[in-house]
């Protein structure tokens, strides 16, 4: 797979807006006024890859859904961004690019009040010079104003063509993930929507987990595994759309949140559309609610016209939704699950092949579970006997 970092990170950015949709492109535009200061302080590249990345994915370092140290933990782990990680959880640190965005920040928000969009931004401006020396650097306020005179930059901000801009500012150039990076950003942002939705253990990992040992056991292909494995991981983030926390019984939900839920698959499939290169895992990803009986969510797809793989995901969705504590269900065991699964696919809720191939799954593992502790017990036994020295 051939994806730009560039264009990865400006799709899970669009899904972090999610959360506030009524402020909508908030990272975008961030990292367009970010990268327009930059250019115009001649900063360099490196600084100027840094402060783009957490323009992007400042929203990480608010106090929302997710526990803060749990998202920082997990943000520094991933290699390619993780230089960025004191501009978006230190924020309140006297670093002169942690000012930098803190101010474009509080620009934006106060340029969404203004009551002419693609127009200088007067009275915002105004506001933050009062903040001058106390919060803010006087070389970065005069930097916006100086782009007073600018008024395509104003025009680009409010235009639906914003992503293309953004992108073509990025400091990283055509600079593409490797397999590495690419697992290591898709499993981050896995595990920022399980935290978004309060699960307690790696949801959308375990379902990625699945869905790879299916695609084995039916042969696909090195990159078929490694395009379910991406889908399986990024099925939900179309979740950020949601409330924060575990979707109760649906009866609980209010008429906009089940709106939201029929929807989240659709927004999924639209935000890996924008990424070039994985529109084929758009199509997986937004598939677990599909079903043989064309009843599903999002398109009622029939019978042959569900390929392999979304059948595939649906299952190892089913099946970890079933295992862990999800929805405000208690877990049910191994058998349970499967027993409650095979019932499904008998009334056309999922694919009776695919649950007996996870079966099947599930069974291997459990004999080389059993394997590998026989054998651990031998070698403990020779090791405790001397007649075997």
């Amino acid at each position: 797979m051939n994806i730009a970092l560039t264009d990865f990170l400006t799709g899970f950015s669009r899904a972090l807006d999610l959360l506030t949709p009524e402020s909508g492109n908030r990272g975008l535009r961030r990292a367009f006024i970010a990268m327009t200061l930059l250019r115009q302080q001649r900063a360099s590249e490196a600084v100027q890859q840094g402060v783009f990345v957490a323009a992007l994915l400042y929203e990480l370092g608010s106090e929302r859904s997710w526990g803060l140290s749990d998202c920082q933990n997990l943000f520094s782990q991933v290699s390619i961004i993780s230089d960025s990680m004191p501009l978006i959880f230190e924020k309140n640190e006297p670093l002169i690019y942690c000012r930098l965005l803190d101010l474009v920040d509080n620009f934006d928000l106060l340029t969404l009040n203004e009551h002419h969009r693609g127009q200088y931004p007067t009275s915002a401006i105004e506001t933050l010079c009062d903040s001058i020396g106390s919060r803010y650097s006087l070389d970065d306020i005069l930097s916006l104003r100086e782009l007073e005179y600018h008024s395509d930059i104003w025009e680009k901000l409010a235009s639906p063509n914003l992503l293309n801009d953004v992108r073509a500012m990025s400091p990283f150039s055509s600079r593409t993930l490797n397999e590495d990076d690419l697992n290591q950003l898709a499993s981050f942002f896995a595990r920022i929507v399980d935290l978004h939705c309060r699960h307690s253990v790696p949801y959308s990992p375990m379902v990625a987990n699945y869905c790879v040992k299916l695609a084995q056991m039916y042969g696909f292909s090195q990159s078929g595994i490694k395009e379910l494995r991406l889908a399986g991981l990024l099925h939900g983030i179309g979740k950020l759309a949601l409330p924060a926390g575990p979707v109760m019984k649906s009866c609980a939900l209010n008429a906009n949140t089940k709106a939201y839920l029929k929807a989240y698959p659709m927004i999924t499939r639209e935000i890996l559309f924008s990424i070039p290169g994985m529109f084929r895992t758009g199509v997986i990803a937004s598939s677990p609610h599909e079903q043989p009986d064309g009843k599903g969510l999002p398109e009622g797809l029939y019978g042959t016209q569900l390929d392999l793989s979304a059948r595939i995901i649906s299952v190892a969705c089913e099946y970890v939704s079933l295992r862990v504590n999800c929805n405000g269900i208690s877990p049910s065991s191994t058998a349970v699950a499967l027993s409650q699964m095979q019932i499904k696919a008998a009334a056309g809720l999922l694919d009776p092949d695919v649950v007996n191939a996870l079966r099947m799954v599930i069974d291997y593992e459990d004999m080389n579970a059993v394997k590998s502790i026989k054998i651990d017990g031998l070698l403990e036994g020779m090791n405790n006997d001397k007649s075997y020295i």
